[in-house]
């Protein structure tokens, strides 16, 4: 039998579930990178299948759901932490993997090598924008312009999570009725930004208010709150010592995001991007996946293996797939095959190698990077214990 938790102060559960997550990420980005290369005549024929693999898109939200269970269910309660202790350990985790992509993205848009994929988004006519540049975007506020706020590649959501960190801190002990005020402000200020990015009254307010739309935490915000409040609602009582273990025995998450989501969806208002029902639904059938895998230990440590490495893999997914895709690509014309066999099989083939090598370069970096910032954040606390 494998043990809930496979190392200290992780849960196996959690992990099952981020693995969905990422794996389903890396799925949709694979297929529209295939596309891309394959003649426009496949699309048609496909297009259904290409809609559906196109809504994986939505594990994006699933970790955000996530999320808002996971950080509720440290922090709601917790009376002792301050917000300085609570934002130094959140930096740890995220800043050290975030500031070598975004160097690393940032080199390659000074080369404007070929291959990088945000090669178009941003040219700095001098040593003083990209220093500028840079240092926005290592301090989340890449936002704030349009060509910086995918840098590095994916980093919208990172700045995005960030966002909805500093809010919980706000809101951590609030009603579930002020969480759910939260989320309609949030869809409300949607529609003020555009009268305001709209007007040419106050053109340096427009152009925050156009910054606020490309972050779209009136969007994402709804997600962390769903996952909020099933942990409100659903929490374990099994483990009140460590509410993170066990969280998806017994269906305490997915009942609770279930019931959560819907309610949220109740005060919904339609808007051009962010939350849709698609998401809702893709994330919830995601989450019950997990469940199931977690239940009947179905590829349990599979899925363990890849949530704990999730964040690597997150970044790294889009510089390996910008290599392999084209050389799986020309490998599998070379074969003959027509383009639709061709389509699949080069598909297949690059998600494969891009989950393996993605995995293979996350483990070192995990054993020799990443947790020992995590762990020079939680010694203090270990010693004050």
């Amino acid at each position: 039998m494998i043990p809930d938790s496979i190392s200290k102060g992780r849960s196996a559960s959690l992990d099952v579930i981020r693995g969905v997550a990422i794996l389903s990420v890396v799925a949709v980005h694979s297929f529209q990178q295939n596309i891309d290369l394959f003649p426009e005549n496949l699309i048609p024929n496909s297009s259904r299948i290409f809609v559906g693999f196109s809504y994986l898109r939505f594990g994006v939200e699933l970790f955000y759901l996530l999320s808002g269970w996971l950080i509720f269910s440290i922090y709601r309660s917790n009376t002792q932490e301050g917000g300085k202790t609570y934002f130094s350990k959140r930096a740890t985790r995220i800043w050290p993997l975030w500031i070598v992509f975004s160097l690393v993205s940032f080199l390659f848009l000074i080369t404007q090598w070929g291959a990088s994929p945000v090669a178009d988004r941003f040219i700095g006519d001098s040593a003083f924008q990209w220093i500028m540049g840079l240092m926005l975007v290592i301090f989340f506020l890449g936002w704030l312009t349009p060509e910086l706020w995918n840098v590095p590649p994916g980093g919208w959501s990172i700045q995005v999570e960030v966002g909805h960190y500093a809010l919980f801190w706000k809101f951590r002990k609030a009603k579930a009725s002020t969480l759910l005020i939260t989320v309609l402000v949030g869809y409300l200020s949607y529609f003020i930004a555009v009268a305001v990015r709209d007007s040419n009254s106050w053109p340096w307010l427009g152009d925050f208010a156009a910054s606020w739309i490309r972050l779209g935490l009136y969007g994402t915000w709804p997600f962390f709150v769903a996952g909020g409040l099933a942990l409100i609602w659903f929490k374990s009582r099994k483990t009140p010592s460590d509410p993170s273990n066990n969280v998806i025995s017994g269906y305490n998450l997915f009942l609770g995001s279930l019931i959560a989501t819907v309610l949220v969806t109740a005060i919904w208002i339609p808007i051009p991007f962010g939350m849709t029902y698609e998401a809702i639904t893709v994330s919830l059938v995601l989450l019950f996946a997990s469940w199931v895998f977690v239940k009947f230990r179905i590829t349990l440590r599979f899925g363990v293996i890849f949530g704990k490495y999730s964040y690597f893999v997150y970044f790294a997914h889009f510089w390996i797939l910008a290599l392999v895709v084209p050389i799986i690509f020309n490998l599998v014309k070379i074969l003959g095959m027509n383009d639709s066999v061709s389509f699949w099989v080069s598909f297949v083939a690059s998600f494969a190698v891009t989950t393996t090598v993605s995995i293979a370069v996350a483990i070192p970096s995990w054993k020799y990077f990443e947790s020992r910032w995590i762990n020079s954040a939680r010694q203090p606390d270990l010693e004050k214990g």
